[in-house]
């Protein structure tokens, strides 16, 4: 097994020009530190899920957080621009669950 470089892996990702980190883990855990790697930049970062937010109010956070920080995110639906209604749906907490979520041709 190779030790993971997270200091290298965001460093190599600011020199390229990347400025936006969203953690997409059940919980915050990268985010701390990604703020600390990133504080004499103008990187922004955030989370999507909190183990006490309901998912919802969690992702509505986190687009709320990119849409200040005048970053765009890729949500059609919350510019109205979606074909109809996006539902949502809770995703498996294991992964090998094996449950698909993606949209097909007839969503």
């Amino acid at each position: 097994r190779a030790p993971v470089r997270f200091t290298d892996a965001v460093a190599a990702l600011l020199a390229e020009g990347y400025d936006t980190f969203v953690e997409l883990a059940p919980h915050p855990t990268l985010v701390d530190a990604l703020e600390g790697l990133c504080a004499d930049t103008s990187a922004a970062s955030t989370w999507t899920l909190h183990r006490d937010l309901p998912d919802a109010v969690a992702v509505e956070r986190a687009s709320g957080f990119l849409y200040a920080h005048r970053r765009r995110g890729p949500w059609p639906h919350r510019a109205g621009q979606a074909p109809g209604p996006v539902p949502m749906v809770t995703l498996p907490i294991y992964p090998f669950q094996r449950e698909r979520h993606w949209f097909t041709e007839d969503q």
